[in-house]
Formats: structure tokens, sequence, C-alpha cells
């Protein structure tokens, strides 16, 4: 009898290193959704900083959302579809003193949710080139971003 309950131990301790064992893998596993929204963002960063109108707009879903929180006149108007912004976008990308200098970027652990810290840079108002700090939310779903939300201090450009 003392031989079983001491075979009746070890098993159980090997089912429980065993159990441990196997928690241990499946949390430090990155979740698909996650994988797919960094590689979709290290995109979205890769075609903003080459100035890449076509790679840029290439990651937004066709009904995707647009919202410029920072230039008075775009947020007048609301959420835009990207779709109906290739044109000025395209033309934004094309200015020669355009940039975004990008810092940071933050993506969900569940994919869903990105931000995008850096600096904004393109002519001002007074036709010198100006600079403001910006934050960019996306919203994503799969591999295409579905909203765009973007907040800096517009004043200094229009």
């Amino acid at each position: 009898m003392e031989h079983i309950k001491a075979q009746s131990w070890k098993v159980g301790l090997v089912v429980v290193l065993i159990m441990v064992m196997a928690g241990s893998a499946a949390c430090s596993k990155t979740p698909a959704a996650y994988t797919q929204a960094r590689a979709t963002v290290d995109a979205y960063i890769t075609a903003y900083e080459a100035k890449d109108a076509g790679g840029y707009l290439s990651l937004f879903d066709q009904d995707a959302l647009y919202l410029d929180n920072g230039l008075g006149s775009f947020r007048a108007l609301g959420p835009m579809y990207v779709r109906n912004l290739q044109t000025v976008i395209s033309n934004t990308f094309d200015e020669k003193d355009f940039k975004y200098d990008i810092q940071s970027s933050f993506v969900s652990n569940h994919g869903r949710f990105a931000a995008i810290e850096g600096i904004y840079t393109n002519v001002g108002k007074d036709d010198k080139v100006v600079s403001a700090p910006m934050l960019i939310i996306l919203e994503l779903k799969g591999d295409k971003i579905i909203k765009e939300t973007d907040y800096y201090d517009g004043s200094q450009f229009e």
C-alpha cells in the first residue's frame, strides 16, 4: 500500500508540473491578433516616415474613418471616410516640409487599438516650417485600420 501511495504522489507531482509548464507556455504566447496588429502598425509607421501615400492608404479598410482634431477646418467636418481623402493625403505626403517623426508606438494586447506618438512638421500659417507634438490613435480590425484619430495643436498650421 505504501508503494502505491508513493507512486500516486509522484504521478500527482508530474501532473502538476506539466500543468504549470503548459500554463506558462500559454501565457508567454503572443496572441495572433496582437501580432497582426503590430505588423499593420509597423507598416503604417514605415509608410508614414517614407511619405508613401499608397502604402499608407493600402492599410485602411474601405469604410475606414479619419478624424483630425488638430485643424479646426477638419475638426468642424467631423469623421470622414479615408477613401474620400486620398487626394488630400497624397498631396500632403508630397509636400516638401511635411513629416511625422515617430517617437513611440503601442499596440493593445488584443490588437484592437494602437497609439503612435511623435512630432508633426509642416509649413505653418506664416509660411514657416513649424512642428507640434502629435498623438494618433488607430482602431484596427484584422490587418486593416478602421479608424484613425489625430490629436495635436493645429493652431500654428491654420
